[in-house]
C-alpha cells in the first residue's frame, strides 16, 4: 500500500460511550472519515501514527484505495467536531450540517456562475448574497475582483481577492483542492489521480507562502 496523504486525526468518545473508532476530516470528500481502533484505548492512541487505506469517494477524489497517515492527536466528542474550524458552511444546501459540498456545487452551476459574475469584471458595482452560519449568518459581497464576509453584526470576518480565495474560505478547503475542483467543472479534464493530488498540494503550498490577503479572525461556531 503505497501512503500519498497524511491528516491529523481525532479519536471520536461520546460521553457515556467506549470509544471505538477514530476520524479525520476529507477535504476531498467534504466530509469525515472513520477508521477503527484496532482494540487500542483512546489514551493509547493518542500520539500514534496510523497507516489506513483510504475510504474517500471515487467520484470526489483521488485518493479512494490508496494509503493515508493519519496522526490521532486529540478527543473529539462528536463527528461534527472534526469538521475543520473557521469555513463558512452552507450558503445553501444541507440544512442538518449546514454544509455543502463544493463540487457538487460547482458540478450544478448556478452558486459556481453567481460566484463567477460577482467577483471578477472589474467595473461591476459590489454584490452580495447571504450564507448560514452556525448560530447565525453571513453575508458575501464582492465587487472587481475583491470580496469580504460580514455577519449579522456587520463585523468583517474575512477578506480577499479572486474566486479561488473566496471558495477556500467559504467551503473551508484547501485552495489547491478549489483549484482541481474548477479545473474540473469548468474545462471537464479527466487528470490522472496523481496529477490532481501534486497540483493540489503545489497550488496550496504556493498560497501559503504568498497569501492574497489576510483574513480577520473568525467567529466561533
Amino acid at each position: 500500500m503505497t501512503t500519498i496523504s497524511a491528516f491529523p486525526s481525532a479519536v471520536v468518545a461520546p460521553l457515556g460511550e467506549e470509544p471505538e473508532q477514530f476520524g479525520y476530516w476529507c477535504p476531498w470528500c467534504e466530509t469525515s472519515h472513520a477508521h477503527g481502533l484496532a482494540g487500542m484505548m483512546a489514551t493509547e492512541a493518542i500520539g500514534r501514527t496510523e497507516s489506513r487505506v483510504a475510504h474517500c469517494d471515487p467520484h470526489r477524489s483521488p485518493i479512494p484505495g490508496r494509503g493515508v497517515e493519519l496522526t490521532i492527536d486529540r478527543i473529539v466528542r462528536t463527528w461534527e467536531h472534526l469538521d475543520p474550524p473557521g469555513p463558512f458552511l452552507a450558503v445553501s444546501g444541507d440544512p442538518d450540517r449546514s454544509r455543502v459540498l463544493l463540487c457538487d456545487v460547482l458540478a450544478h452551476g448556478r452558486l459556481g456562475l453567481a460566484l463567477l459574475r460577482l467577483v471578477f469584471g472589474k467595473n461591476r458595482p459590489a454584490r452580495g448574497f447571504d450564507g448560514r452560519l452556525v448560530g447565525g449568518w453571513v453575508q458575501v459581497w464582492g465587487g472587481g475582483s475583491s470580496w469580504f464576509v460580514q455577519n449579522q453584526d456587520r463585523d468583517t470576518l474575512a477578506e480577499g481577492r479572486g474566486l479561488g480565495s473566496l471558495l477556500a474560505r467559504l467551503f473551508g478547503v484547501p485552495i489547491g483542492v478549489v483549484a482541481i475542483r474548477v479545473l474540473d467543472a469548468a474545462l471537464a479534464l479527466d487528470l490522472p489521480a496523481d496529477w490532481k493530488l501534486h497540483l493540489a498540494e503545489m497550488i496550496t503550498r504556493a498560497a501559503a507562502r504568498n497569501p492574497i490577503a489576510p483574513a480577520a479572525e473568525e467567529v466561533p461556531t
